[in-house]
């Protein structure tokens, strides 16, 4: 945030120089173990596909890089990996869509309820995905847990502290 701030105050007035490159790349990760996934529907392909259709990607990015949209990932490699190529374009085909992520879920037997929340048709349990991220990464997370809350998922945050970012054992949940 500091920095697109310089940038911009810098852009402005000639005083100075700040670049822009690639840095970490961020993703969302689904728990793949049935004795770990605490959602059973997260394990079928078509659930984790409706919640793609459910990321907007450049207001995710807009809001993490000031405004930024170009720098919105759709493949998971940056543009100067040597592999880029292979991989480019891959996450286009997940288009900002929820009317697509309605569809898909509602397909899979899950409804909106009267209190908005999204509801298994066959048990009536909530949609519900713990979203875990490391400490000072909470806003991106946020953001993320507001997109899916439009579909009327529950998204709990979960914040790894720093002294425990190493503990491999925690982060596999």
């Amino acid at each position: 945030e500091q920095a697109m701030e310089l940038k911009a105050q810098w852009d402005r007035t000639g005083e100075g120089k700040v670049y822009v490159g690639y840095g970490t790349t961020r993703g969302i990760f689904p728990m793949f173990n049935p004795e770990t996934q605490a959602e059973p529907a997260m394990l079928d392909a078509r659930a984790r596909q409706a919640l793609y259709f459910a990321v907007d990607r450049e207001t995710w990015a807009g809001a993490m890089l000031a405004g930024r949209k170009e720098n919105t990932a759709y493949e998971i490699l940056p543009p100067d990996h040597p592999m880029y190529e292979f991989v480019k374009d891959g996450l286009r085909s997940y288009r900002y869509d929820v009317a697509q992520a309605q569809r898909l879920l509602q397909e899979l037997g899950w409804d909106r309820a009267s209190d908005g929340s999204l509801r298994n048709r066959a048990d009536g349990r909530a949609f519900r995905i713990e979203l875990w991220t490391t400490q000072g990464s909470e806003m991106e997370t946020s953001i993320l847990a507001d997109m899916w809350g439009q579909l009327g998922i529950e998204s709990p945050q979960r914040i790894i502290p720093n002294a425990q970012q190493g503990d491999r054992i925690l982060r596999q949940g």
